[in-house]
Protein backbone atom coordinates (compact mmCIF):
# COMPACT_ATOMS: atom_id res chain seq x y z
CA UNK A 1 0.00 0.00 0.00
CA UNK A 2 3.40 2.36 0.86
CA UNK A 3 4.60 1.59 -2.22
CA UNK A 4 1.41 2.07 -4.38
CA UNK A 5 1.29 5.82 -2.81
CA UNK A 6 4.87 5.99 -3.07
CA UNK A 7 4.63 5.65 -6.67
CA UNK A 8 1.12 7.31 -7.43
CA UNK A 9 3.31 10.38 -6.10
CA UNK A 10 5.83 9.71 -7.89
CA UNK A 11 4.21 9.57 -11.21
CA UNK A 12 1.85 13.16 -10.06
CA UNK A 13 5.17 14.78 -9.63
CA UNK A 14 6.24 13.96 -13.05
CA UNK A 15 3.25 14.73 -14.47
CA UNK A 16 3.16 18.16 -12.92
CA UNK A 17 6.38 18.68 -13.80
CA UNK A 18 6.17 17.41 -17.32
CA UNK A 19 3.30 19.47 -18.13
CA UNK A 20 4.66 22.81 -16.66
CA UNK A 21 8.12 22.68 -18.47
CA UNK A 22 7.36 20.59 -21.54
CA UNK A 23 3.82 21.55 -22.89
CA UNK A 24 3.53 25.27 -20.79
CA UNK A 25 0.30 24.10 -19.04
CA UNK A 26 -0.31 25.19 -15.15
CA UNK A 27 0.62 21.62 -14.04
CA UNK A 28 -0.97 22.97 -10.55
CA UNK A 29 -3.52 22.03 -8.31
CA UNK A 30 -6.54 19.68 -8.01
CA UNK A 31 -9.22 18.61 -9.37
CA UNK A 32 -11.46 20.84 -7.22
CA UNK A 33 -12.78 24.24 -9.11
CA UNK A 34 -14.57 26.73 -9.03
CA UNK A 35 -15.29 27.72 -12.76
CA UNK A 36 -17.43 30.60 -13.60
CA UNK A 37 -20.22 29.81 -15.94
CA UNK A 38 -19.47 31.11 -18.87
CA UNK A 39 -16.46 28.75 -18.40
CA UNK A 40 -18.59 25.88 -17.51
CA UNK A 41 -21.31 26.43 -20.74
CA UNK A 42 -18.09 26.44 -23.44
CA UNK A 43 -16.29 23.73 -21.93
CA UNK A 44 -19.98 21.79 -22.04
CA UNK A 45 -19.95 22.10 -25.71
CA UNK A 46 -17.10 20.05 -26.09
CA UNK A 47 -18.31 16.60 -27.47
CA UNK A 48 -15.50 13.84 -27.77
CA UNK A 49 -15.24 11.14 -25.84
CA UNK A 50 -11.78 11.89 -24.08
CA UNK A 51 -11.85 15.63 -22.70
CA UNK A 52 -9.23 17.22 -20.13
CA UNK A 53 -10.83 19.39 -18.26
CA UNK A 54 -7.61 21.36 -17.45
CA UNK A 55 -6.63 21.83 -21.21
CA UNK A 56 -10.26 22.88 -22.02
CA UNK A 57 -9.84 25.61 -19.71
CA UNK A 58 -7.02 26.83 -21.10
CA UNK A 59 -8.35 27.55 -24.44
CA UNK A 60 -10.99 29.84 -22.38
CA UNK A 61 -9.27 31.38 -19.93
CA UNK A 62 -5.84 32.27 -18.39
CA UNK A 63 -7.06 33.49 -15.40
CA UNK A 64 -6.23 30.43 -13.20
CA UNK A 65 -5.28 30.36 -9.85
CA UNK A 66 -4.90 28.38 -6.81
CA UNK A 67 -5.66 27.88 -3.29
CA UNK A 68 -4.19 26.07 -0.83
CA UNK A 69 -6.33 23.64 0.27
CA UNK A 70 -5.85 20.89 3.76
CA UNK A 71 -6.56 17.53 2.09
CA UNK A 72 -7.56 14.58 4.91
CA UNK A 73 -6.67 11.08 4.50
CA UNK A 74 -9.66 9.31 3.06
CA UNK A 75 -11.92 7.92 5.67
CA UNK A 76 -13.32 4.86 4.32
CA UNK A 77 -12.95 2.74 0.43
CA UNK A 78 -9.90 3.67 -1.72
CA UNK A 79 -9.62 5.18 -4.98
CA UNK A 80 -10.96 3.22 -8.69
CA UNK A 81 -7.76 4.66 -10.05
CA UNK A 82 -5.10 1.74 -10.56
CA UNK A 83 -1.75 2.48 -11.38
CA UNK A 84 -2.71 1.15 -14.86
CA UNK A 85 -5.73 3.25 -14.86
CA UNK A 86 -3.67 6.12 -14.25
CA UNK A 87 -0.71 5.00 -16.84
CA UNK A 88 -3.40 4.57 -19.97
CA UNK A 89 -5.05 8.29 -19.05
CA UNK A 90 -1.99 9.87 -18.97
CA UNK A 91 -1.08 7.92 -22.04
CA UNK A 92 -4.54 9.27 -23.89
CA UNK A 93 -3.99 12.86 -22.85
CA UNK A 94 -0.19 12.95 -24.22
CA UNK A 95 -1.57 11.34 -27.56
CA UNK A 96 -5.10 13.57 -27.60
CA UNK A 97 -3.87 16.69 -26.26
CA UNK A 98 -0.21 17.18 -26.65
CA UNK A 99 1.85 17.10 -30.30
CA UNK A 100 4.72 15.77 -27.74
CA UNK A 101 4.84 12.25 -29.62
CA UNK A 102 5.19 14.01 -32.98
CA UNK A 103 7.95 16.60 -31.63
CA UNK A 104 9.91 13.34 -30.00
CA UNK A 105 9.81 11.38 -33.76
CA UNK A 106 11.17 14.80 -35.72
CA UNK A 107 13.71 15.17 -33.32
CA UNK A 108 14.92 11.55 -32.95
CA UNK A 109 15.17 11.31 -36.82
CA UNK A 110 16.99 14.56 -36.41
CA UNK A 111 19.58 12.77 -34.02
CA UNK A 112 19.50 9.45 -35.82
CA UNK A 113 20.06 11.47 -39.23
CA UNK A 114 22.74 13.70 -37.69
CA UNK A 115 24.23 10.49 -36.32
CA UNK A 116 24.30 8.04 -39.03
CA UNK A 117 25.72 11.26 -41.64
CA UNK A 118 28.63 11.54 -39.38
CA UNK A 119 29.15 8.00 -39.08
CA UNK A 120 28.68 7.79 -43.03
CA UNK A 121 31.36 10.70 -43.63
CA UNK A 122 34.12 9.22 -41.11
CA UNK A 123 33.82 5.92 -43.28
CA UNK A 124 34.55 7.60 -46.28
CA UNK A 125 36.94 9.98 -44.67
CA UNK A 126 38.23 6.73 -43.64
CA UNK A 127 38.42 5.18 -46.98
CA UNK A 128 39.94 8.05 -49.14
CA UNK A 129 42.68 8.91 -46.39
CA UNK A 130 43.92 5.97 -44.94
CA UNK A 131 42.80 3.36 -47.87
CA UNK A 132 40.70 1.15 -45.32
CA UNK A 133 38.24 -1.16 -47.13
CA UNK A 134 34.91 -0.01 -45.81
CA UNK A 135 32.64 -3.20 -45.09
CA UNK A 136 29.49 -4.02 -46.56
CA UNK A 137 27.62 -4.13 -43.03
CA UNK A 138 28.66 -1.19 -41.59
CA UNK A 139 28.02 0.90 -44.75
CA UNK A 140 24.67 -1.24 -45.37
CA UNK A 141 23.94 0.10 -42.08
CA UNK A 142 24.76 3.70 -42.36
CA UNK A 143 22.63 3.77 -45.18
CA UNK A 144 19.74 2.24 -43.32
CA UNK A 145 19.64 4.27 -40.11
CA UNK A 146 19.68 7.79 -42.70
CA UNK A 147 16.90 6.74 -44.51
CA UNK A 148 14.67 5.45 -41.62
CA UNK A 149 16.03 8.89 -40.02
CA UNK A 150 14.68 10.68 -42.84
CA UNK A 151 11.80 9.07 -42.95
CA UNK A 152 10.98 9.63 -39.00
CA UNK A 153 11.23 13.45 -39.94
CA UNK A 154 9.23 13.56 -42.55
CA UNK A 155 6.42 11.60 -40.53
CA UNK A 156 7.18 13.85 -37.76
CA UNK A 157 6.79 17.03 -40.13
CA UNK A 158 3.24 14.67 -41.14
CA UNK A 159 2.63 14.66 -37.92
CA UNK A 160 2.92 18.65 -37.24
CA UNK A 161 0.16 18.94 -39.86
CA UNK A 162 -2.20 16.13 -38.55
CA UNK A 163 -1.80 17.71 -34.94
CA UNK A 164 -3.08 20.68 -36.04
CA UNK A 165 -6.28 19.50 -37.81
CA UNK A 166 -6.94 17.09 -34.64
CA UNK A 167 -6.22 20.46 -32.65
CA UNK A 168 -9.68 22.28 -35.17
CA UNK A 169 -11.21 19.15 -34.82
CA UNK A 170 -11.39 19.14 -31.11
CA UNK A 171 -13.41 22.58 -31.21
CA UNK A 172 -10.00 24.50 -29.99
CA UNK A 173 -10.26 27.81 -30.15
CA UNK A 174 -8.58 30.65 -31.68
CA UNK A 175 -9.83 32.97 -29.00
CA UNK A 176 -12.32 33.49 -26.40
CA UNK A 177 -14.35 36.39 -26.39
CA UNK A 178 -16.71 37.18 -22.85
CA UNK A 179 -20.18 37.83 -23.25
CA UNK A 180 -20.10 40.85 -21.33
CA UNK A 181 -17.51 42.71 -19.91
CA UNK A 182 -17.72 42.66 -16.30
Amino acid sequence: KTKTKGLRRFGSWIWKFGTRNFDEAYGQGSSFRLIKREIVDKVCQHRQHFVFIDEVLFWYTNHISEQKLRFHPRKGGKSGYTIWKLFTRGLGLILFYSTLPLRAMTYGGLIVAMLSFGRGAFLIYKKMVFGVPVKGYTSLAVIVLFSTSLMLICFGILGNYIGQLYSILNNKPVYSIRDKIL
